[in-house]
């Protein structure tokens, strides 16, 4: 009976019901149950049973990431992968041999250009793959990051005499982010780590002066501000930044301080965000947000990503899990990516598309009764 009852709630919700006394149909803005899935992408062929997934497409059809395979390394190891419609991709990579590899860090918005890192010759450099083919981009000793909507993306580099970092825009050519001034160029210098969903804010980390490192957000036309810390603070770091880079999440260390999660923004400044997260991604109005453990939004604050999953419904067996890691988001907080690490040592990609907060809150205790059972190997997922 209560099964039925949890049913006719879902019912009533989906289908625009009208309540009694209303004066019109029930209007839902939310996500529907169908809206909510979660897909093991598997691996590709050869080498170990590993993938991992390390970004998302803004539009959420696209995934990429990594694979053991055959493909690259005849003796086993890392390939790029391109996940769309349910196809699993190998990308490939501008050589093959044994110790080369490939590794894809960004796509764009509609998951048709993707970049990553490499080794072409002795040394890492960037990749670039676009209209199926794959090959090497901007210089060597240089590391690609993140990739905004526009086909944007971050580099760090050591090719010459200092550390530098850029953008490289999808036309052509790259912008440089300049240190704070009174850094050291040679053994700090610039190391970006991310970039904005749209393509004109990145973050990293800057030299400044007395050997020390601090956070920083670059912006077009701005050029780099370096991020205040708190009292006692010795180093920070951003992890996140929203879509135009107003917004922006990290934690701060000191010797004698548990290291501090803090939100940042121009209007605001520096303040703790409590009861927030490190995040590694978060939706471009920064409501939604990801660390690699958890989950937050504005509706419900934190929650551990697997009860959350749970309250979805996804049917995870978790005393096969060894570890669940989340590694991005899509700009409307709708769909996120990362990886299994199974009990029995493999690794295996995901993708979740999950409601929006305020309808997960009002479905879950019917989604908890409807729990789907997993199409995939239901010793690893399923009941």
């Amino acid at each position: 009976m209560w099964a039925t009852w949890a049913y006719s709630i879902v019912m009533f919700l989906l289908a625009g019901a009208t309540p009694a006394g209303a004066g019109g149909p029930l209007t839902l803005t939310r996500p529907e149950l169908s809206d909510s899935s979660f897909t093991l992408l598997g691996d590709l062929p050869g080498g170990a049973v590993m993938s991992r997934a390390t970004a998302v497409s803004a539009d959420g059809s696209t995934v990429v990431g990594y694979s053991s395979s055959t493909g690259v390394d005849p003796n086993g190891g890392d390939e790029a992968f391109r996940w769309k419609n349910g196809q699993l991709m190998g990308l490939g990579s501008p050589t093959q041999g044994p110790g080369k590899f490939s590794r894809a860090t960004g796509v764009n918005w509609d998951g048709s250009r993707v970049t990553g890192n490499s080794r072409p010759l002795s040394l890492d450099r960037p990749f670039l793959w676009e209209n199926g083919a794959l090959a090497s981009v901007f210089f060597e000793e240089s590391i690609a990051g993140q990739m905004a909507d526009n086909g944007h993306f971050v580099v760090h580099s050591h090719y010459g005499p200092s550390i530098w970092s850029a953008v490289v825009v999808s036309s052509g050519g790259h912008l440089n982010i300049p240190m704070i001034q009174g850094g050291d160029p040679v053994q700090v210098g610039v190391r970006a780590l991310g970039i904005s969903s749209d393509g004109l804010a990145a973050f990293g980390k800057s030299s400044i002066s007395g050997g020390q490192q601090r956070a920083i957000r670059w912006r077009y036309g701005e050029g780099s501000y370096s991020i205040p810390m708190f009292t006692g603070c010795t180093q920070n770091e951003i992890t996140a930044i929203s879509g135009i880079g107003d917004v922006a999440v990290g934690v701060c260390e000191a010797e004698s301080l548990s290291p501090q999660v803090f939100r940042w923004s121009p209007s605001t400044g520096t303040q703790p965000f409590v009861g927030g997260i490190p995040a590694v991604a978060m939706s471009d109005d920064a409501s939604v947000m990801i660390s690699e453990d958890s989950i937050w939004d504005n509706s419900n604050g934190k929650r551990t990503i697997p009860s959350y999953f749970d309250s979805l419904g996804f049917a995870i067996q978790w005393s096969n899990v060894s570890r669940l890691v989340a590694t991005d988001l899509t700009p409307n907080g709708r769909v996120m990516v990362g990886y299994i690490e199974w009990t029995d040592g493999t690794t295996e990609a995901w993708r979740a598309v999950i409601p929006e907060p305020a309808a997960a809150l009002m479905l879950a205790p019917a989604l908890l009764m409807l729990r789907r059972r997993g199409n995939r190997n239901l010793n690893k997922y399923g009941e």
